[in-house]
């Protein structure tokens, strides 16, 4: 009777262990019937990429009226942007007769006396009166802001009055570009006082 107890035992342990390796392989199988359906839905998608992209091609292809005008339109850009060229040269050559003009006109003037560019600022013995609160100063050939304010701080010092910076002579001219000064381009210099 032991021995029918244990082939009894050993039977359903058997029996267990098939049971259990029988759930394993169904669970492997639903696992891989599962993957298979995302497979070909994937595969499914994919081809209707690819006939997108056939129906693409093809209408491209009879599309080509448009290529044709593409390059029509590449060609008018080209022959746009010769005649701009052609009318840049045209105005460079116009601004170098202009200047040559000037120049043979100037010849017979007499030639600057501080040919170095650093030469002295003169200013008038009555400086121009403005109206905003300052002198009026005509800028000449060769000035900057710096060579300005320091000659007429030259002349203030020597009638006793305090000078004036160069940040003042900034803020009483906002619309100057300092960088660009013009021959002939007004200023105003502040009055050491304020006033």
């Amino acid at each position: 009777m032991a021995q029918d107890t244990a082939g009894t035992a050993a039977a359903i342990a058997a029996k267990q262990d098939a049971d259990e390796r029988y759930k394993r392989l169904a669970a492997d199988l639903q696992a891989v019937q599962s993957d298979n359906e995302a497979l070909h839905a994937k595969i499914a998608a994919l081809e209707q990429v690819i006939q997108t992209l056939r129906d693409t091609q093809a209408h491209a292809a009879d599309n080509s009226g448009i290529q044709d005008q593409l390059k029509h339109l590449a060609e008018t850009i080209q022959e746009v942007d010769k005649k701009r060229l052609a009318d840049k040269d045209a105005i460079s050559e116009e601004i170098h007769k202009s200047m040559a003009a000037i120049l043979k006109s100037d010849a017979g003037a007499p030639a600057p006396a501080h040919p170095s560019g650093s030469k002295p600022v003169a200013i008038a013995d009555n400086p121009t009166q403005s109206d905003k609160g300052g002198y009026s100063y005509t800028i000449k050939d060769g000035d900057t802001l710096g060579e300005i304010v320091k000659a007429y701080n030259k002349d203030y010092k020597s009638k006793g009055v305090k000078t004036i910076s160069l940040r003042q002579a900034m803020e009483a001219n906002p619309n100057v570009d300092w960088a660009r000064l013009k021959v002939g381009q007004k200023i105003v210099i502040p009055r050491p006082d304020g006033g």
